[in-house]
């Protein structure tokens, strides 16, 4: 009743739940009618809810992870998005939320549990970190998001009446054709163009909301620490049977010390301020199921889970996305970069829409965003995606381990698919001499300015 405080709800009936770590999403479909009517209207609605009592028996540690994701998704839909809207790129009229479900409702609770102010890249508590969270002290506590459920869009209503609004419009689905992906892209576009070099709404963001979920900072030290046995062992146990002539290299040999040197680089160079040139707002998990897609090719695609979101650049969602989404076979015969252009002519044709006489340019250059500048994210992004599949995915590899997750859509397909697998690791393997030059370079200047 709070997310339609000018309705009056006459019933309700639970069509779907999905239960995840973290949270529980249930898909409802409500009935209601205002105070100047008593026609009944029926509204699919997307009920998340994060319980912090199922982390009973849990240390703080585990839960807190959980809990700041849920904070970042609530202060996305209650403080940032309304601030996108005002760019007039991202639209909210007639209840018609574009890039992301319309929010009835969010509210989160845990008082007692975190500080406000506390945020998602600060280092736990010493003496909370191992603590054992008890049920009494986390009753009552978490959060809740009412969200219009996809199917239910207003652009689809008059053939969704025929069922009583359980109908959908939309899909989702992984891999992606070239097409599928270029609305995805477009649609992301217009997310990083809402927000791109807002110095006001980035400070906003980079204090409330969070960094990429395989942002190096936000991962298990572990997995970084690992990584050079990590790719030793992925080499011997998968990648020698899979392609042997791509072992013979040197590079390869080295690639997991060479990712390992250049690591905290790459993420730099990758993480910039609220005041830097290019920054933007990234969703930070851009995968195809976080996507979904219109049926009918006009309407746009609407993007969900905003749980990672946070400063950063808009090529490390296309990156992630693109690694994770798209078959060899698509990207081949310039299909990536198609992709890429596609994205860049998306995305500049979203900023001349803001409402700045049509005119936007970058802090260095009249061009916004020049290609060269994008394409040398693009590279840097690709090499910090390999990085997180690496550490977090890679090790214990097997081509039985490829073959069980085959069909999961929801797996990055760098994991699924060898072929991608091994497309992905000589595009990396070609991309790196570039920033380890580049990196020497940095290193060297910095001893010269010491001495």
């Amino acid at each position: 009743q709070h997310a339609m405080k000018t309705e009056t709800i006459t019933s309700f009936e639970i069509l779907d739940k999905i239960v995840q770590t973290g949270a529980v999403g249930t898909r409802v479909l409500v009935h209601h009618h205002d105070d100047t009517t008593t026609t009944t209207k029926a509204t699919d609605i997307f009920v998340k809810q994060i319980n912090a009592s199922q982390f009973s028996g849990k240390t703080f540690t585990e839960m807190r992870r959980y809990l700041l994701y849920a904070r970042t998704e609530v202060r996305f839909y209650g403080d940032i998005l309304p601030h996108l809207y005002d760019q007039k790129i991202l639209n909210a009229d007639a209840g018609d939320s574009i890039m992301a479900p319309r929010c009835y409702y969010a509210s989160l609770n845990l008082d007692g549990l975190m500080d406000d102010e506390e945020h998602v890249l600060d280092s736990p508590n010493d003496e909370k970190k191992d603590l054992v969270m008890k049920e009494e002290d986390l009753a009552g506590k978490g959060g809740i998001l009412v969200l219009e459920s996809i199917g239910a869009k207003e652009s689809c209503r008059a053939k969704q009446d025929e069922n009583d609004g359980r109908g959908s419009k939309y899909f989702q689905d992984s891999p992606l054709t070239l097409s599928q992906s270029s609305q995805c892209l477009s649609a992301v576009a217009k997310l990083h163009a809402a927000a791109w070099q807002d110095e006001t709404l980035l400070q906003n963001v980079e204090e409330r909301l969070s960094k990429g979920a395989h942002h190096l900072r936000m991962r298990n030290p572990k997995e970084l620490e690992d990584i050079v046995d990590t790719w030793d062992n992925f080499m011997s146990d998968f990648l020698q049977q899979e392609a042997p002539d791509l072992c013979k290299l040197a590079s390869i040999q080295n690639l997991g010390k060479r990712i390992y040197n250049i690591a905290e680089y790459i993420s730099d160079e990758l993480s910039p301020a609220p005041n830097d040139a290019y920054a933007t707002i990234a969703h930070g998990d851009y995968k195809a199921m976080n996507v979904f897609l219109p049926l009918q090719k006009e309407e746009d695609a609407i993007i969900i889970d905003y749980a990672s979101t946070g400063v950063g650049l808009g090529m490390s969602d296309v990156a992630m996305h693109i690694a994770h989404a798209i078959t060899p076979q698509d990207l081949e015969n310039g299909g990536e970069e198609l992709l890429i252009q596609n994205y860049l002519d998306a995305f500049e044709k979203a900023l001349k829409s803001k409402p700045k006489n049509g005119e936007v340019t970058s802090k260095n250059n009249d061009i916004p965003y020049p290609k060269e500048v994008a394409m040398r994210h693009y590279r840097l992004a690709s090499i910090d995606y390999f990085r997180f599949v690496l550490g977090r995915f890679w090790k214990g590899a097997s081509r039985e381990g490829f073959d069980k997750r085959k069909k999961n859509r929801n797996t990055t397909l760098v994991n699924r698919n060898v072929e991608a697998a091994i497309v992905f690791i000589r595009k990396v393997d070609r991309y790196l001499p570039e920033f380890e030059a580049e990196f020497e370079r940095h290193q060297n200047k910095a001893e010269e300015i010491i001495n």
